[in-house]
């Protein structure tokens, strides 16, 4: 059985575990915030710190949530995750990247930055940073608006639909972890937003029985 060192309420761990619902593989899913010990041991199979980590059934340590789905569609291809035809992959890969670079720009400022709050260039620094999540939100509310359809997988739920859905979730739930999440509530001040449609479209993906089940 594989074994998936995760936070639970991560969009990055999130995505892992639907990706293993979806593909009904077997999973042991270990809590690293609620055990440090857990946590070191995390940290011990993958250099780079990052969470979450996969311990697949024969061994193989995969770290980051894109290398772990790309794998869990090599082992075991269906459903896919990401698309073969070039269009698809094309669009699913813009979205996933989107969905990416906003939120490494959102947990950078309020967990690692943040530190440098007091400091004379804060608030021009968080506006700049800010700006350019801004305006990728903005360009992928277009291009779900363009699609004409309810996921952006052709064929149904995909990578991207679930990139897009884990982050709307983890989104709305900042304000109710803000009381006892220091990280949450550091999130909050910075005055970031997710565009009315691109949480429209998510909300029916929220409905999908194993996204229920393994990650929202």
């Amino acid at each position: 059985m594989s074994r998936l060192y995760h936070f639970p309420t991560s969009p990055f761990s999130a995505r892992v575990r639907i990706a293993l619902g979806m593909k009904s593989v077997p999973v042991e899913l270990v809590d690293c915030r609620a055990d440090g010990a857990r946590l070191a041991q995390a940290r011990q199979l993958a250099p780079t710190g990052t969470i979450p980590v996969l311990v697949a059934g024969d061994g193989q340590v995969l770290v980051d949530s894109v290398s772990i789905c790309r794998w869990l569609d090599a082992s075991f291809p269906s459903p896919r995750l990401f698309p073969v035809g070039p269009s698809e992959l094309s669009t699913t890969l813009r979205v996933c990247d989107h969905v990416d670079a906003v939120l490494n720009v959102v947990v950078d400022l309020g967990t690692r930055s943040f530190a440098l709050r007091d400091s004379a260039g804060w608030d021009a620094f968080v506006a700049e940073r800010l700006g350019r999540a801004h305006q990728t939100l903005d360009k992928l509310s277009e291009d779900l608006a363009a699609l004409g359809r309810p996921t952006i997988g052709p064929d149904g739920i995909n990578a991207a639909d679930i990139w897009v859905a884990t982050m709307v979730r983890w989104y709305e739930n900042l304000p109710g972890r803000a009381p006892t999440t220091p990280a949450a509530a550091q999130i909050l001040t910075l005055g970031w937003r997710i565009p009315e449609p691109i949480l429209a479209f998510a909300a029916p993906i929220h409905a999908h029985p194993v996204l229920k089940r393994w990650g929202l």
